[in-house]
């Protein structure tokens, strides 16, 4: 009998050993396979070249990162750069280039690495979590494939939020140890430090801390005193990072705050509009920009759509509570979206534009894992319907994946330079805002290709569609004093004056033109005026030509 036992029970372990590594290997090729498929999604991206007047060659081109050495590493961490402090990203700009020099492909090459590295810590998060296959295949699955990801991905500026998101997501998966092993000191330190890489990568990463409160209610642990306790360091430094974040985009004018523009009324809206503008390109990635500038107001009033959102917000908030199955973890999906996104949302002050493409990428990973546990459900028969209906929704599920893989497909293509990007902008036709922004950065790049006459009728365009586009009224200025027109010149840095003050460059630019016409005492004082307001280049206009 004995005999009988022993020999049961190894075939028993014997037979889980087989199921356990035939699971395994399963799981080992489905991601391989879509990693392999993601690459080849983004395959375009790695012949495509920088955007000049897109950031990238303000990054390339920068001194700092042309000349690496081991000596002024330390200054990537004092300095900030396109007024943003990404020390992390700076430092991986400047070893591509010391490895590659400007051949573009590698830049491109680390963005997709970065693209593929999230994907499986996805992936390892949502299982988990979940600790079921089905939940974790398909958040690593629209983690690869959403068409909202590809600015992230084929835009070399945006490089630090997939930089910022490996860290974020590694510094959860430790913290997730952490629970999982009776509070071991260890893993809530290896969580801290990657936190502080992911900050030294994106100020995003500022909003961690509240989201390891979720973490904490997935895990049904109890909100009490030591909970609070070991999350001060993260909030400390979460604050800290987060006034650096203000001065740096203060320091390079790339931060306004929203009450010049719009009243508390209109900035409940306009947040409103953030959050449901993300959650409707979730499942209808259409019409997607790389600009969305913020509304015109007409007659005081807001458009249409900006009011609207804030009832589909309702809607969504009654939908989850009313949710009889998985609420509470829809509910912390949502959570982890909303938390996530906040420090981008437009409610006090802004950057350029009201929404971003790249600022979902992380936190569409809340939704990605609502996706995954209901799928899961369906897929396990959790949910009573009919074998037809389930089967449809399976095949529509497929479809929709499928579209995403064309959408991400196609739009990589529109990356391929400035000139493709901005000319996309223009033929969406989204608002006039939008556009007059693209032909400003279309006159841009005409500027750059040596052609002023066309860049001259682009910037024309930008004023005709917002007559207040200070910087395409400041560069109008500038073509129209090189082509000779002085009067038209000094027209444009007049009214650009007009409409901003402390516009340093347009003061530093009417100086030129008022110089060059002979008024040499109004181009003083116009150079001084630039100099109070920080232009540097100020200073040696007025040792050169103000004796």
């Amino acid at each position: 009998m004995k005999r009988k036992e022993i020999r049961k029970r190894r075939k028993t372990l014997k037979s889980k050993s087989l199921a356990f590594a035939f699971e395994w290997k399963r799981r080992h090729w489905l991601l391989s396979g879509l990693l392999v498929f993601t690459i080849l999604l983004y395959s375009g991206s790695l012949r495509q070249t920088f955007l000049a007047g897109w950031d990238d060659g303000e990054y390339i081109d920068n001194p700092d990162i042309q000349h690496l050495t081991v000596e002024n590493v330390g200054s990537y961490f004092s300095t900030f750069y396109m007024g943003m402090y990404q020390p992390i990203p700076v430092l991986s700009f400047a070893l591509n280039h010391y490895f590659s020099g400007s051949d573009a492909t590698p830049y491109k090459f680390f963005n997709l690495l970065l693209h593929l590295v999230n994907i499986l810590l996805v992936y390892f998060l949502a299982r988990s979590l979940r600790r079921n296959e089905y939940a974790a295949l398909l958040a690593a699955m629209l983690m690869a494939l959403h068409p909202m990801h590809v600015e992230s991905i084929a835009w070399l500026s945006a490089r630090s939020t997939g930089l910022f998101t490996m860290f974020y997501l590694l510094a959860l998966l430790a913290y997730w140890r952490y629970l999982e092993h009776n509070f071991r000191f260890k893993y809530i330190f290896i969580a801290f430090v990657f936190f502080l890489f992911a900050l030294f990568s994106k100020s995003m990463a500022a909003t961690l801390p509240m989201v390891l409160f979720v973490m904490d209610a997935w895990r049904r642990r109890s909100i009490n005193k030591a909970a609070i306790l070991e999350k001060i360091p993260f909030f400390i430094v979460s604050v800290i990072f987060g006034l650096v974040s203000i001065r740096a985009a203060a320091s390079f004018g790339h931060i306004e705050v929203l009450e010049a523009d719009y009243h508390l009324f209109d900035r409940i809206f306009l947040l409103s509009y953030g959050v449901a503008f993300y959650l409707v390109k979730l499942i209808f990635p259409l019409q997607l920009s790389a600009i969305y500038a913020y509304p015109a107001k007409t007659a005081g009033w807001l458009p249409a759509e900006y009011y609207l959102s804030f009832l589909l917000l309702i809607l969504v908030a009654f939908g989850i509570y009313r949710l009889r199955r998985y609420r509470r973890e829809t509910f912390l999906g949502f959570a982890f979206f909303i938390l996530s996104v906040s420090m981008v949302l437009p409610l006090f002050w802004s950057r350029l534009f009201i929404v971003a493409e790249r600022y979902v990428y992380l936190p569409y990973i809340g939704l990605f894992l609502v996706a995954g546990i209901w799928l899961k459900a369906l897929i396990e028969g959790e949910i009573t319907m009919s074998p037809m209906i389930r089967t449809r929704i399976l095949a529509l599920a497929g479809a929709w994946l499928l579209f995403f893989a064309v959408s991400t497909y196609t739009r990589t293509g529109v990356w391929q330079s400035t000139r493709t990007l901005m000319e996309d902008v223009v033929d969406k036709k989204r608002s006039s805002a939008d556009q007059a922004f693209a032909w400003f950065f279309l006159g841009n790049v005409s500027d750059r290709d040596g052609n002023m006459q066309q860049a001259e009728r682009y910037y024309s365009r930008a004023i005709e569609l917002n007559p207040k586009h200070i910087q395409a009224l400041n560069n109008r200025g500038i073509m129209r004093g090189s082509l000779g027109d002085f009067n038209g010149s000094l027209q444009d840095f007049n009214y650009a004056i007009s409409l901003k003050a402390n516009y340093a460059e347009a003061w530093y630019n009417r100086g030129i033109i008022r110089y060059q016409t002979g008024q040499s005492p109004d181009a003083c004082n116009d150079w001084h005026k630039a100099a109070q307001l920080g232009f540097s280049q100020a200073q040696n206009a007025i040792r050169n030509y103000c004796k």
